[in-house]
Order: structure tokens, then sequence, then C-alpha cells
């Protein structure tokens, strides 16, 4: 049941079973990197881990779930991740078993495990937490069937039984994942099978990373859980697991976690010292013993010794075969899947039996909550070791084998053995500390002064210790087994004090306090420089071993440093660089055992070993010199091959054609190859190049370089070089004029980069020659370039360091991202970064090397900053600090809203005063957003009353084959037309199709008409462009875009369409970006976006266009956090803060003067998310949003009413949907839409509400567009009839104000009511602004009146969408009307209204829908006043 290993990069982590150890030594294996046979098959749905997982072996019964292997950008992770270790039962094909409606009849029930475990009926108020990954939405209802089937009393948050927060302890859920929901479902009903009164606690984290698993660990403490299950791990275990311990270090808590399911593998955190690690059993009734039940290893529990995390207290005197390391398991319990519990779980739509040491661990966690409360400030995990009747309390599981080791660590044996601890329970006495008392007391100083963070440890004869640490107030409990002991009190920078008098009864406290007397310290300064030439202060970090204060850091300017350290011992300091890189670093022994302690300096008192002082020189790493500020310096000769050309040599050199075929080193480079070091002129001979048949026997000879005062000569050169069978490339040596040769490198297959030959040899030689001698026929080639014969040393070169911090002129805050830019060399900058680190030195900090010395100009710019131009004097071999501040405007703007009332009719005007106290200019543009109308006497609804929601029910995936529109699918067992008519009038159109089916497009809407560039049918990459003019219905061809481009972003601003990114076809997203001209037809290139994305976000605030994440790669992973703008004017590209996470198919547009996004999906790790996050220019990061009803990626985006609209897409991970949905900013809320008539994902989408293109399944491209018609009014280019500013785009200099004229003019509306506006506010500035409020109060003339009314069906109950048509001037005697009529359409509630003046009297009302009589009426308009005219509708 051994499962082929997986390996990954040099850079990254392993995963393998201990049987394969010996393999993964063998290097060709580290090569090949085989694919595992249990590889998860691709997701059903957009999940990262699957819910059926893969098989653990060839001709195995059990299946992984998912989550039991790691996806690759988990693997690829600079943070570990952890996978779970559920296996499930399959039948002999691999295939999970899975029943319907009941568990499988092999399942061991909860009854089952009580017994074989003699459990106790308990647990009441106890908590047991559950830490996984991921969420799992149905886990409350899913466990529920789990727990009414076998008769367990009900857990729901309702009772406070259960309870689901995510790692923080809050309800921002991470996104679901169907093969993580399998291991929570298992650990649920475990923890419910053995303590169904126990409380049950889950904590999902955002990821299975180390750091999200240890958070959620935390919190689950936190929240009060006295046991914690950990079923994941990661086997074999790796370096940086320590730095992750702490998480797990809970004393007073029971922490439970899987040994693994790679048989005799060590895996963490069940390694940790802190955890009790739970190892795996099989358990089977037997009716032949006095216990009913037989158990023995199971074969594939995990089991080893920690080659990372040391022997704990608890393990002394245990024979583990481990002797100075942890070893595993503690104790064990059920695991084999052949054995395993049932589990249900919605994903897996029933029931399946489930195992593996993800069963064991929280069966153990639900048995230390039926044991009680541990003891405060003790480790559950010592438990079992010290346990006086372990004999009674544990069964001795003495039979099975999970490896072959040959020793106690894979084999089941008498007493503790590595499959299975010290045995299983036997009731739970063993998970209790038994009889036990406490030692408590203070610890103080001389002066009687409380002391915080001393350690006490006390230890019993036979080795067994405990450890407390005092509290601010010196106080310390220590809860310890009966006994005698020795404590001991220790705190740095103080004497320990010992106590042997201390014998501790059952239920009892002794008080044992503690003196310790502070240690005369002495003070190590100096000052940390430069060891190689230049001699400058170094800004540099220094550890101190045994110093618990942190790293000390030397002044950045000066290099000095300064601590205190106690006298009379010797102290290892460990210095290095903290900025400037590629120097060594160092390391001093500080001896202050001599001398008179004191402030004095050790060197001054004598106090240093002799050798080593306070004062440390670091050199630069001399083998590569890339340090700033060295270089090489060469002596004897140097050839860069400059201006040679055919196959003449110069300067000397001779080539050689023993051969006698013409086939000789070039220098012209014939095959057109790279050059090895960039450089276009280098020396080459390319056998294939010369051809088949071709022979080559070629020399490249050096003239004679004189070595007499050389040392250390060598050659070196820069090369590639390509091997093949029967080429032979050699570099030989003649120290004699060439009198005689011997060679000192011989080529080999893919050599290149630079190559140095150490030649002692030579060294005083007068007529050193050196060859390159090539033979080969019709093989490959050999590059050279930059021969030096002679001697090479990194030197330091001209120049000095500035430094200092970058501030915020207004604000004085430090600047992190600043350029500070030298004029004399441009290639000489630096940036400002945050030294989290070091609290002497703030944020904004920077460092250049200058290669001018004396007074230099220099240039520091940031984003949105005005442009600093200063000037500093550098010194050479010194540090010149040098601090600068950059202004910029900042706007005041005297009122945040602006409201008028006026009759029908009526224009008001208001003033608006932007004011800027910055300390440079700043310019203002401002835009129109319609925030949505209040009819007087009703409802707030949104800008343009939008139709009845009517959902199309796909949920499910509506899969097509590609090309075949019109294909029906099935769904919920009934066939559904992919293209479903229009609904009704008033809900989404079918509009004319597109003139090609496509996906990927980009749709942006600009006067009135839709603009469609680029996509793909599915099959290649589109350069076609068409616009659709609503008014001819008609599709008219545009000029090709430049290239092909797939999933690029397109958007107006002003009246240019600018497209950017997408994919052309390479592997890479495209940077490329262009802008159309729709008056000249033309295309025109921009400047490139500073990293490639595509199906991106786009929104369009402030006359800029964002472009928000995307996809990096064809196969989009990794997705992009990147965010930058576009600014028309300057051609120019800025990074602007980061998304909060990866994503792409996100949907994003401009709403309330913020960029919104939500949605989308991090590729790497296939998680779709339904947040939402909002983004005001200028401001420092992203704010989280209300989140989406339900994860969506693939949806059209547009932005238009003052809102963000999302339509299609794929939702929940199940399938492509109709739904539309729209982002309320003012309300922070998402509304539902009319549903769509197609089902389609990954199309374009614009201001309109159009939706173009698509695809219902895979690559199944579509040419349908369809549209929601009252969504006309576009974001950040709405132009609100009734509202207008004096200016739109303004200067307000430093200091100075400009005044804005408002005007409200109701003459342009239809109808009394409230209008509400936004009047978008953005500047060049990096400070966020809000946008004006505008609000125009509109009340009816005189003579109007109100006619308004319900619409019902006969029953009573309200019909809405139904139409109400008003018929003015009516006519009683021809039935005709007059010149005006209007349609009105039923809200939600039936409701309709409409204010009318008092002349258009008499009124023809006729209420009509579908499938329903229609009715008429005819009513007067009453002046001031409301008619009320109701209609019932019976069906027909």
């Amino acid at each position: 049941m051994r499962r082929t290993p997986r390996l990954r990069g040099p850079a990254g982590w392993l995963v393998a079973p201990l049987a394969v150890l010996t393999m993964l030594l063998t290097p060709v294996l580290a090569e090949a990197a085989p694919a595992p046979v249990h590889a998860d098959p691709p997701p059903t749905t957009a999940t990262a881990h699957g819910a059926n997982g893969g098989p653990l072996g060839a001709g195995t019964n059990y299946r992984t779930a998912g989550c039991n292997s790691l996806t690759a950008a988990e693997q690829n992770s600079a943070e570990p991740y952890a996978r779970c270790f559920a296996l499930g039962r399959a039948d002999a094909d691999g295939k999970l078993v899975v029943q319907p409606n009941v568990p499988p009849a092999t399942a061991l029930t909860p009854t089952d495990l009580q017994q074989a475990y003699d459990l106790p009926d308990g647990g009441a108020g106890m908590t047991v937490a559950i830490v996984d990954a991921y969420g799992y939405a149905t886990a409350e209802s899913d466990l529920a069937t789990f727990r009414e089937y076998y008769g367990l009393p009900a857990c729901t948050a309702a009772s406070g039984c259960f309870r689901k927060v995510d790692q923080r302890g809050g309800t921002d859920f991470p996104a679901e994942d169907t093969g993580w929901s399998i291991e929570t479902a298992l650990d649920l009903d475990a923890v419910s099978s053995v303590c169904p009164k126990c409380n049950l606690l889950l904590v999902e984290g955002d990821t299975p990373n180390l750091g999200d698993l240890g958070e959620a660990v935390d919190t689950a403490v936190q929240l009060g859980a006295q046991a914690v299950s950990n079923s994941y791990g990661i086997a074999p275990e790796v370096p940086q697991e320590t730095q992750y311990d702490a998480y797990y270090d809970h004393p007073g808590v029971a922490i439970t976690a899987s040994t693994g399911d790679t048989g005799n593998l060590a895996g963490w955190p069940a390694t940790s010292s802190h955890v009790t690690a739970v190892g795996g059993t099989k358990l089977v009734k037997d009716t032949g013993n006095a216990r009913g039940w037989a158990e023995s290893a199971w074969t594939d529990g995990g089991s080893g010794c920690s080659p990372y995390e040391p022997r704990p207290d608890f393990q002394q005197g245990i024979e583990t075969n481990c002797p100075d390391n942890r070893a595993v398991a503690d104790i064990a319990a059920d695991a084999d899947p052949s054995t395993g519990i049932a589990v249900y779980n919605t994903h897996l739509s029933g029931w399946a039996q489930y195992g593996g040491t993800s069963l064991s661990a929280p069966l153990v966690a639900g048995m230390y909550a039926l044991a009680g409360a541990a003891t405060p400030n003790t480790y559950p995990a010592s438990y079992p070791y010290r346990d006086a009747h372990a004999a009674q309390d544990l069964n001795d599981v003495t039979a099975g084998v999970n490896g072959s080791c040959g020793n106690v660590l894979c084999q089941a044996g008498t007493g503790w053995d590595g499959p299975t601890g010290l045995g299983t329970p036997h009731g739970v006495a063993a998970l209790t500390q038994g009889e036990h008392g406490t030692i408590s007391g203070t610890v103080t100083d001389d002066g009687g002064t409380a002391l915080a963070g001393a350690t006490v440890a006390a230890t019993a004869a036979d080795g067994t210790a405990y450890h407390a640490t005092s509290d601010a107030k010196g106080h310390y409990d220590l809860a310890v087994a009966t006994g005698s002991y020795r404590a001991t009190a220790s705190k740095y920078g103080y004497g320990d004090q010992t106590r042997t008098d201390l014998t501790v009864a059952a239920d009892t406290t002794l008080t044992a306090d503690f003196t310790l007397t502070k240690k005369p310290t002495d003070t190590v300064s100096g000052t940390v420089t430069d060891g190689s030439g230049h001699g400058w202060p170094l800004y540099a970090k220094i550890t101190v071993d045994g110093y618990p204060n942190g790293a000390v850091y030397t002044n950045p300017y000066t290099g000095k440093y300064s601590v205190e350290l106690p006298h009379g011992a010797s102290y290892r300091m460990h210095v290095s660089s903290a900025e400037l890189p590629d120097y060594v670093a160092q390391d001093r022994t500080v001896d202050l055992t001599g001398g008179t302690a004191g402030a004095a300096s050790p060197k001054t008192a004598g106090a240093l070993t002799a050798g080593s002082g306070q004062d440390v020189a670091l050199p630069v790493d001399t083998a590569q010199c890339t340090a700033v500020g060295y270089d090489w310096a060469t002596t004897g000769r140097t050839t860069g091959f400059t201006g040679w050309s055919g196959d003449t040599p110069q300067d000397g050199w001779t080539v050689t054609d023993a051969a006698g075929t013409g086939q000789t080193w070039r220098f012209d480079n014939p095959g057109g190859w790279a050059p090895p070091a960039g450089d276009a002129s280098f020396a080459d001979i390319d056998s294939n190049w010369f051809g088949e048949g071709g022979s080559q026997d070629s020399s490249l000879v050096s003239p004679a370089v004189d070595l007499s005062d050389a040392a250390n000569p060598e050659i070196g050169f820069d090369t590639v070089y390509i091997g093949f069978p029967d080429q032979v490339g050699t570099v030989d040596l003649s120290t004699d004029d060439g009198a005689t040769w011997s060679t000192v490198q011989t080529m080999s297959g893919g050599m290149g980069n630079r190559i140095d030959i150490p030649v002692p040899q030579a060294a005083g030689k007068s007529k050193v020659r050196v060859r390159f001698h090539f033979t080969a026929s019709w093989s490959r080639r050999w590059e050279l370039d930059n021969v030096l014969i002679g001697t090479r040393t990194c030197a330091p070169t001209t120049g000095g360091l500035v430094s200092g911090v970058v501030r915020d002129a207004n604000t004085g805050d430090p600047l992190v991202g600043a350029t500070v830019t030298s004029d004399a060399d441009p290639t000489r900058f630096g940036v400002t970064a945050a030294t989290p680190d070091d609290p002497a030195v703030p944020d904004g900090y920077y460092w250049l090397f200058s290669s001018h010395t004396g007074d230099t100009g220099f240039t520091v710019t940031d984003a949105r900053y005005a442009t600093r131009h200063a000037s500093a004097a550098p010194v050479g071999n010194a540090v010149v600090h040098r601090n600068f501040t950059l202004g910029a405007g900042h706007l005041t703007v005297d009122q945040a809203s602006v409201s008028a009332t006026e009759v029908l009719g009526a224009t008001a005007t208001r003033k608006v005063t932007f004011g800027n106290d910055g300390t440079a200019p700043l310019h203002v543009r401002l835009a129109e957003e319609d925030g949505g109308f209040t009819a007087m006497g009703a409802p707030h609804q949104d800008a343009t009353p939008g139709a009845v929601t009517r959902t199309v029910k796909t949920a499910t995936s509506l899969a097509a084959q590609p090309g075949k529109a019109g294909k029906t699918a099935t769904v919920d067992g009934h066939r559904v037309a992919l293209r479903q008519g229009a609904t009704a009038s008033d809900g989404w159109q079918q509009v004319t199709d597109y003139p090609t089916a496509l996906m990927d497009d980009a749709v942006a809407y600009h006067d009135g008409k839709v603009y469609v560039v680029g996509g793909t049918t599915g099959s290649s990459s589109l350069k076609s462009a068409n616009v659709y003019d609503p008014a001819t219905q008609a599709w008219t061809a545009l000029a090709d875009l430049p290239e092909a481009l797939n999933g690029p972003v397109a958007a107006f601003v002003g009246d240019t369409l600018y497209v950017a990114g997408g994919w052309t076809g390479g592997s890479q997203a495209s940077t490329h970006a262009y802008a159309y001209d729709p008056g000249a037809g033309t295309w025109a290139r921009l400047a490139d976006m500073p990293t490639g994305a595509a199906m991106a976000g786009v929104a369009v605030l402030g006359g800029r266009m964002y472009v928000i994440g995307g996809c990096t790669t064809s196969s989009c992973a990794p997705s992009s956090t990147s965010v930058v703008s576009y600014d028309p004017s300057s051609d120019a590209w800025t990074a602007v803060p980061d998304y909060p996470t990866p994503v792409a198919y996100g949907s994003c547009g401009a709403a309330s003067a913020e960029v919104v996004c939500a949605g989308g999906i991090d590729a790497s790790a296939s998680a779709p998310t339904a947040r939402t996050y909002s983004y005001s220019p200028g401001a420092s990061g992203w704010t989280r949003r209300s989140d989406l009803p339900t994860t969506v990626w693939g949806a059209s985006a547009a932005a238009a009413n003052g809102g963000v609209q999302i339509v299609g897409g794929i939702v929940d991970g199940k399938g492509v949907s109709n739904q539309a949905l729209e982002y309320d900013p003012q309300q922070d809320r998402w509304v539902a839409l009319p549903s769509a008539n197609n089902a389609q994902y990954r199309g374009g989408g614009a201001c309109g509400l159009y939706q173009v293109g698509g695809s219902a399944g895979s690559f199944g491209s579509t040419a349908f567009v369809q549209q929601l018609p009252g969504y006309g009014s576009c974001n950040g280019d709405a132009d609100l009839a009734w509202l207008g500013e004096g200016s739109v785009s303004f200067e307000v200099p430093a200091g100075g104000s400009v005044t804005v004229p408002v005007s409200l003019d109701s003459s342009t509306v239809a109808q009394p009511g409230d209008y509400l506006g936004l009047v978008d506010v953005a500047t060049d500035t990096p400070y966020a602004s809000s946008p004006v409020s505008v609000t125009m109060h509109v009340t009816p003339p005189k003579r109007w009146g109100k006619i308004a009314g319900t619409v019902t069906d006969e029953n009573g109950a309200p019909l809405a969408g139904a139409t109400v048509q008003v018929c003015t001037m009516y006519d009683r005697g021809t039935g005709t009307c007059g010149p005006q009529s209007f349609t009105l359409a039923t809200d939600g509630d039936g409701h309709y209204q409409l204010w009318l003046n008092k002349g258009f009297d008499p009124l023809e009302l006729i209420a009509a829908m579908a499938g329903r009589q229609p009715k008429m009426k005819v009513a007067r308009v009453t002046a001031g006043a409301t008619t009320t005219a109701d209609f019932v509708l019976p069906k027909i």
C-alpha cells in the first residue's frame, strides 16, 4: 500500500514515505520528478481539492480525500503547506464507495468505539475544536445527518453546541473546498462518536499553509477549547517547522495531531513536543478475548524520529531508538480505513467510510475531553507517560508493523513503539495527570521587585520536568505530580537560584519563592565597517547567542552599536549586513569573564578574548564581486573580440585548422546565437552551422602573455558550450611560448556563464599562451568572450554611499516606495523601504551608491508626489546622511453635500469650494454618477427602475460542445436550452448576434454604442473589433487590432477606447496597450503595462483606467495581485496598492468615486472568492466591503447607474449561471437583478447593460448578445441631465482655492421626487478624496396630482411586473388618447404610481399581464391629491 513519492524543485520541500527515502538520495530521481500515481483528477468544481481525491496506490482499497495531496501552487509556496490524512474505503477498482442513504455496513459505529475503548458517559460542558482548512458551508447540516442517524443528541449552532468561525474567530469564512470538507466531516463525526455531549468548535483556516492553520489553533484555544484536533501534517518534515511550534504551545489544553499515513515516516506538527502525537491501529471485533476487540498497528500509520524537534522531557527514560530527538507516536486509536467510521458529506452526495490517522487524532481529542479539563500549565501529551497505572489504563498494542526499519520505530511491541506509542486508551484515566499538587510562588530581585518572564523548572528524581514562567507580578504556578522536586528559577541577566527541599502532596499547594540577584553587566560597543577597501560604516544586524532581546542594529550612518551583556560569560556575536548585499557575515566571541564589570567597553577593560573585538569589518564576497562599489580589476591580457569579423583573428591571436577543411573559429556569429555575455562581439565555432559532412579541428590561440609579476594567475572567460557525442573542447596552457601544452579544462555539455581556471603553474612565467581547442563533426558549438589571461581581483571603485529617509512634506509620514536617483548617473538609485525590525530607523529608509563625489544632483520621485530636485555631497569611502521630503497637493472641500428643493421646472445653483492646503499644485477632475431616484411618496428605487427578478435555475454547469450554440443540457433532471427567449418585456432582451461566436472578449460602452475587441472563438484568438448601434440594431466592423488579443481589458476614457493586456499565443500574458480613435478609425500603440495580465478587472475613475489582477500566464497561474492605473495625458502606468489577494476573472467597475471589485478566482489555488473590495485613489490600500452572496468568477461586469453589475459566471463552483447582481455602494450591499436569458461565463460586459459572447461550458463560445435595458448611465462617464458643474477639470494652486457652481435643473426631469447624484472628485495627489453628494428635491406644481394603485391576482396576491398603460386626455366617445401616453411596470409589491398635470384628465388606465385578463379603468387626477386605481387580473 505504499505510494510513489512526489518530489518538487530545489527551492521547495518534499513529501514522500520513508520506504522511498533511499530513493530520494538518487540524483537522477530528483531530476525526473515522476508524477504521483495518486494525483488528484481535475476537480469537478472550482475548488482546490476535489471530493474524491485519488487512489492511494495500485490495487489498494483506499482512496485519498482531495486534501491528501498538494496542488502545484501549494508545493511551490515559500511557506509550507500541510495536507490532510483522510483515506476513504474504495472498491477493487480504486473507486470510493459511496452510499446515498445509509452508512456502509462495514463502518464502526459510535457504540462500537465507545465499547472498544471503554469510554465513560461524559463530556458535558467540554469543547473540542476541529482545525482544518478552507470552507465547508454544510458542516452543521451534514453533522446533523450523522448524529441523527446514530441516535446521538443534536448539536446545533442554535443550541450553542456547534460553532463555526474563521481563523480569526469571525465569520469571514474561506473559499469552499470539497476535499477539505471531507476531512472536516470526518473530524466532526469522530469526536461526536466518542464524546456525544461535547460541544464542537470548527475553526476554518484560510488555507492549509502553516501560518493559517497555526493561527486557527491559537483562535481555538482563545475561544475556550479544552482539546484541539489537527488531522493534517507535513511528512517528511522541513527545517522551518520549528518556526511554527509556538502555535501549538498551549499548556493546559490537549492538542492532538495525526502522525500521518505514509508508514514509518515522522510528520509535523505531531512531532512537536507540545502535541499528543496520535498513531493508528486496525480495530476489529474479537470474541476470543475479554476485551471483545483486537488491535494491531495499522500498516500505513505514521511513526519515526524527528530530524528537527528535540526529545521532550516526558520521553526521557523511554527507549525510542531516537536518543536526542522527538519520537512519535505517543498513543494511538483506530485509523485503518477498512475499520473506519461512516462519514456523511453533501459533496459526496451520501455516506462513505473513512479512516487514516485523520480519524485517530479527533478520536483521542474527544477522549481527552471525556477525561475533563487538563491541569493548568501542564502538557497533556505527558500524561500517558506519567501514568502510574498505565498497564490498566492503556491497551498495549504488540502486533503489526508499518515499515521495514527493523526496530521499535516501525514495529509494534511491548511498551512504547513508534506505530502505536504507549498503546490505545482503556477508559480515560491515562489522559489525566493523576494525583498532583501545585508548586506556587513569586520570583523577585534583591530589592523585592517582581521579575516577569523568569523560568521556574521543577525536576523529579526520574528526570520528569515541569516548567512555568512568571507573570507581570512575578507569580508562577506549577501543577506537578506528587513527589519530591528540585526547582530552579532563572532569568537572563540574573543568577540562578535552586531549591531542593520541595515535596508535593496530592491536592496541596507548596509555596516556593525565589530571589534572583542581577548580574553585573558590561557595555559591548563598537563600529561595523566595510572590510574590503572602502571602509565605510555599515548598517548591520548583530545577534548574540543567548541574548533574549532580539537583534541589535548599528546606526546606518555611523556603523556604531551598543549592547549590554551580563558580566562573567562569553558570548558569540553574529554580524551581517542589514542592507548592502553581498557582504560576508562574521562571527566574534566576546569574553566577559575577566576584568572588572562595568560600563566601560570590554576592549578597554581588557575583557575581550585576544584577537577579537567589538569593531567588526565585514568583507565583500570577492568570489562574485557583485557588492556595490566594487568591480573586477585585472592584470595581464583581456580580449573581448570587439571589432573582429569573419574568420580573421586580431591582436596577436591565431586560428589553426588541423583538419584542413577551412571550418575554424569565427567572429561573426554565423549561427545567429545569443552571445555568452550580452556583448554581440565574441568568438564562436559552430559545428552544426558547418553542416552534415563537416569536420573541425581548430584552435584559437592567444599571443604570449607576460605573467612574470603575477602571483595567482588564472584563465577566465564567458562561455556557452553545447556538447555532443564525439565533440571535444579543451582549454590548454603553455608556459614556454607554445612549445609544450597541457590541458587545464575539458569542456562538457551545458557549461555556460563565467569560467575561471586557476593556473598557478603560470606564475612568474614570461611567455604564457592559451589555446581553445575544438574537434567535432556535425555536432554543436562553443562560444567565447572576455578572455582573461592574468589576474583578477575584486577592488573598490570610486564613490561613496548616500542614505536617509524620505517623508511626506505635508504629514511628515515616511514614504515607502519612493525613488532617489543620482542625476550624474541614473543607474545609481535607491528605493525607500520599510524597516519593521529596527525601531531606531523609521520606514522610508533608502541607500544608494554614488560613483560621483562632491556636489551632486539627486531626483526624488514617488507616485502622485511632486518631483523633488535636490543635491547632496557624497564623500568617497564614507556614508553621507541625506533626508528628503516630497511635496504634494492636498485637497479640501468645503462641504460634503449640497441640496436644493424646487418646484418641477425650476433651477437652483449651489457653490462648492475646492482648496489646497498642501505644498504643491493639484489637478481636480469631476465626474457624475447617478445615485438613484425616489418618486414622491414612493420607496427609493435605483436610478432606472429595473425589471422584476426572474431566476432561471441553472445552478449546475450547462456543458456544451464548442461551436454548437443552442445545444441543450440536463439541469436537475430537466432539459434546458442554452439560449432562452426573453422572459418579459421588462427583463433581458436578445440583441443582434455578434458576427462570430466568441468568449474572453473585451467590451466597452460609449455614446450609446457597444464596442467589442479581441477574444477567442474557443480555439483561436481574434484581432477583430466591431461596434453595435442600437439605432440600427446592427454590428459594424472596425479596424482590426494590431495583434490578436484574447482576454484583454477595454474601456473608454473620454472619447478614446483603450485596450490592454490579454493573451497573444505565448506562455505569458501580454503587457501591450493600444488606443483606438473612433473618429479616425485608427489604432495607436501605447506604453506597455509594467506586467502582463489577461482576464483582469478594469474600471475607469478620475480620467484613469485601472487594471486589476489577472492571469499572468497562459494557464492563468499564478494569478496577479498587481493593480496599475493608466493616465492618458502622460501615456504612463502607475502602480497602486496591490489587490488583497491574487485574483483573475474578477468583476470590477467604478462606483461612488471608488474602484469596486468582486469575485474572481486565485488560479494557483483554484480558489474562487465571494469577497468585495474597494479602492479610493490615493488610499494606502483596499477596503473590504460586503461579500457577494456566492463565489463568482468569470462573470461579465459593468458599472452603471451608480452601482456595479455582474452577470453570469461560475457560481459557488457548481457551474455556469445566468444570475445577475448589483452592488449598491451607498448601502454596501448586493441586490438581485433579473436573471439573464443565457447562462454564460467568460463573456464581455459593459454599461448598457450588455453581455456579449461567452461560453455555456468549457470553450463552447457563443455569439449571443443580451441587454438589460435602463443601465445606460455609465459611472464615471455619466452626464446627468439635471446636474451640472461650472468646471469639471481645473488646477488648484498650493494655498489657493477654486469655487465651482453646481446647478440643479428640475426642468430636465419628468416626475416629482428626490434625485440623488454624486460628483466624483479625483485628484493627482496621493490622498483619497470623497465625492460630493447632490440631492435635488423636486415638488409637483400646484395643478399636479398622483395616480397610483396596486395590481393583484384573483386571490389578492400582488402581481409584480404587470404593465399599466396610462392614456391621457382620453376621449370616451372616440376611444382615442391625447398626444402623450405612459407605460408603467408594477414593482415587487404590485404597486405603480405617476404624477401628472390635471390638464391630462381624463385618464384611461389599462392593466395587463401575460396569461391574465386585462382590465381597464377611467380616472381623473386631482390637484395636490392621490387618485387610487387598483386592478384585479384573473387568469385567462
